[in-house]
């Protein structure tokens, strides 16, 4: 078959459900929040990191049940061994101390990165982008988030990637061109400087995310539930301040003020809280387990339910059945190209297959294979020089 799929794996199960809790969410919000500030809403969505902490807590129970006995073993170990010197132990905590300090800084670098990326929009006016954001923003994103892992994760690019690349490229440059006759100039210039600025800084976002927990083997979990904390205890001391100083500078109390008026309206900001944490977690899990790359395919799936309700909803002629259909076919090519670029489909044509990981894992699987049957051989002509020895020496001696 010139296509097939690669070895199943339920992680790859992970962009195509989480943008189903965003599409949940966005009503639930609309029903619930009346009066909104970009404060608000940016506490809410560091504050939904929060709900982190309770997977965190399973896994690490889990986690130390099982590592109770290795911890006994260790404990007699260490109470046995008595070769390790002071000055190597002073060595090791130094080291520690050092990495501890360095994985501080780079967690609250991240924070840092994390508020800018998610609040610098409410500095823009990105009314006039909506429709070059189905081409611009996604050709961009697509861009950056491939040429940050190369250069920062070190993620190795091969024929199908740069021809799927190329494709997903082309296809979106298609979609600008016919989106130019729909908008002036000035917001095509505004359109370029925002959706590079944007996918440089979520990009970067997302793939240092890939990085910290690379180096510092921290789970999902617990990173997200420090960076939600850090970030949303913050802004929570900030607006407190504010409130009291210039209530125009605050956002958050008012927010609640505003919004929140009944227990009904309480229990419903914490249901709107775990629906935005699922879909948070969705991205952290997806980058974590599988590549920042991967987050192209839950984009794609996000971006054409929104497509679709947009054109619903909306009598404008960029919206027409002509350019509906130009635009569904464009996205849904870019789905089957983007399959191709993370290796969920692979194509059996030009040799585009021979570097994917399942065709590098088989041939490792047979050169393994053929040590095993070039060592039994070996083994088994070793038995019978050993064989023909002893029966000369017996004829010798019988002599």
């Amino acid at each position: 078959m010139w296509i097939e799929c690669s070895e199943f794996n339920y992680k790859l199960l992970l962009p195509l459900i989480y943008p189903l809790f965003g599409q949940l969410e966005n009503p639930l919000r609309l029903s619930l929040i009346k009066k909104d500030t970009y404060l608000f809403k940016s506490f809410r969505y560091f504050l939904s990191h929060c709900f982190s902490f309770i997977p965190f807590i399973i896994t690490k129970i889990r986690s130390k049940n099982n590592n109770n006995k290795e911890e006994e073993e260790s404990a007699l170990l260490k109470q046995n061994n008595s070769i390790i010197s002071n000055e190597l132990s002073r060595i090791v905590k130094q080291i520690e101390r050092k990495k501890n300090i360095k994985n501080i800084l780079f967690l609250l670098g991240i924070c840092c990165v994390g508020f800018i990326a998610y609040y610098h929009p409410a500095f823009f006016d990105t009314t006039q982008l909506e429709y070059t954001r189905k081409s611009l923003y996604v050709l961009f994103t697509d861009l950056v988030y491939i040429i940050l892992s190369r250069i920062i994760l070190k993620q190795k690019l091969f024929i199908h990637s740069y021809l799927s690349a190329g494709i997903i490229a082309f296809n979106y440059i298609i979609l600008f061109i016919i989106t130019i006759s729909y908008v002036e100039p000035r917001v095509i210039l505004d359109s370029f400087g925002y959706y590079i600025l944007n996918a440089l800084i979520f990009g970067f976002y997302d793939v240092i995310k890939k990085k910290y927990m690379i180096m510092f083997c921290e789970t999902p979990y617990f990173f997200m539930f420090s960076v939600g904390g850090i970030i949303s205890l913050s802004l929570l001391f900030y607006d407190i301040i504010a409130y009291f100083a210039n209530q125009d500078a605050s956002g958050i109390i008012i927010g609640f003020k505003d919004n929140i008026n009944s227990a009904g309206d309480f229990f419903l900001l914490l249901l709107d809280l775990i629906l935005e944490w699922g879909w948070i977690c969705g991205i952290w899990l997806t980058i974590f387990y599988l590549s920042p790359c991967h987050y192209f395919i839950s984009g794609l799936i996000s971006d054409f339910i929104n497509y679709l309700k947009t054109a619903h909803e909306s009598s404008s002629e960029f919206y027409c059945t002509r350019n509906m259909i130009i635009f569904t076919v464009a996205i849904f090519l870019n789905f089957f190209w983007c399959l191709i670029f993370n290796e969920v489909i692979i194509i059996n044509l030009w040799g585009l297959d021979y570097n994917t990981r399942k065709r590098i894992q088989e041939r490792e699987r047979t050169i393994s294979n053929e040590d095993i049957n070039a060592y039994i051989e070996l083994e088994k002509k070793k038995t019978l020089s050993d064989k023909e020895g002893e029966t000369d020496e017996s004829i010798s001696y019988n002599i």
